[in-house]
């Protein structure tokens, strides 16, 4: 009996789903019909390839080595189509991108464009937190992942992709929003909004309150931008936030940015590969096109 890419499809969201229930439900199947079809992968390569705890499936060893493979097979399929219909003139394929919450403000108008260029190409943006994010770039499940604070420590290509500013916001009711110059005496002594530890706007915080030897006085640790600029709103405390994620608070003077010295500090993007990943014509078309544009500020889009 030959191994199918139907069998290794549904393998795979077993894999993903580590249910047969639920990947029966999401590819339309009978739960006997996947349990079949794993029973078969099972004898065709003489090992067990999942084990069920309580009711979460785990994949054995032989299972993670048989998930590799399959989706090894299905990205070389995909690459040889891409790569294929390049040959004949056209560009179609899928793009995929993983993103850290914060790119959610720039990342739509870039891939909208890009998309108007392309539109034969599909797009699957996933927008997540920088952890979930390194754990795709580990699995290998993008082309690209974006990011301001890239991991340490894997054999990664780091490529520039442009450059923000990071400012300290306010609600218009705090006592220091009218000051023409605000010293850090009187930022020390404010209640300071923060992102959750780990993330990418947290460890940019950090290094600044170690640069200006300030000990923050913490009032709420969140984990979202969007809740910290509505806490800012409430005058609930300030915070340093990305310029390009509050424009549109700023422009109906629901926040304001403290005039504060270093203030605002660079904040560099950057594009994440893994090494030694190939390059498929859609993404390789996608960074000639950041390439042709990186004249366009998205920040202000």
């Amino acid at each position: 009996m030959r191994i199918t890419l139907h069998q290794c499809n549904v393998f795979e969201c077993v894999a993903q789903q580590q249910s047969i229930t639920r990947a029966a439900e999401s590819m339309c199947l009978s739960q006997p019909a996947v349990s079949n079809l794993i029973k078969q992968l099972e004898t065709i390569c003489d090992t067990h390839l999942i084990e069920v705890i309580g009711k979460c499936v785990h994949m054995t060893p032989a299972g993670q080595l048989f998930l590799a493979m399959s989706q090894d097979i299905r990205e070389r399929l995909a690459q040889f189509n891409a790569e294929l219909e390049y040959l004949k003139g056209g560009l179609i394929g899928t793009l995929r991108v993983a993103v850290v919450t914060t790119a959610k403000y720039f990342i739509p108008k870039l891939l909208g464009d890009f998309k108007q260029q392309y539109p034969d190409v599909a797009i699957e943006l996933t927008v997540t937190n920088r952890e979930d994010v390194i754990q795709r770039l580990k699995e290998n499940r993008d082309d690209f992942v974006i990011m301001s604070q890239p991991p340490k420590g894997m054999p990664v290509i780091i490529k520039k992709f442009f450059e923000d500013h990071l400012v300290i916001a306010a609600s218009p009711r705090n006592l220091l929003a009218k000051k023409k110059q605000v010293p850090l005496s009187n930022i020390k002594e404010q209640a300071w909004l923060i992102r959750e530890p780990g993330s990418g706007s947290r460890m940019a915080m950090e290094q600044w309150f170690r640069k200006a030897k300030i000990k923050p006085n913490i009032n709420m640790e969140i984990s979202n931008n969007e809740s910290i600029k509505q806490l800012i709103m409430a005058n609930m405390g300030i915070s340093i936030i990305p310029l390009q994620s509050i424009e549109l608070e700023l422009s109906v003077a629901k926040l304001v940015v403290l005039k504060v010295k270093g203030f605002p500090i660079k904040h560099e993007w950057y594009m994440v590969s893994n090494k030694g990943k190939k390059t498929s014509p859609v993404a390789q078309t996608f960074l000639e096109f950041i390439h042709q544009h990186e004249h366009i500020n998205y920040r202000h889009l």
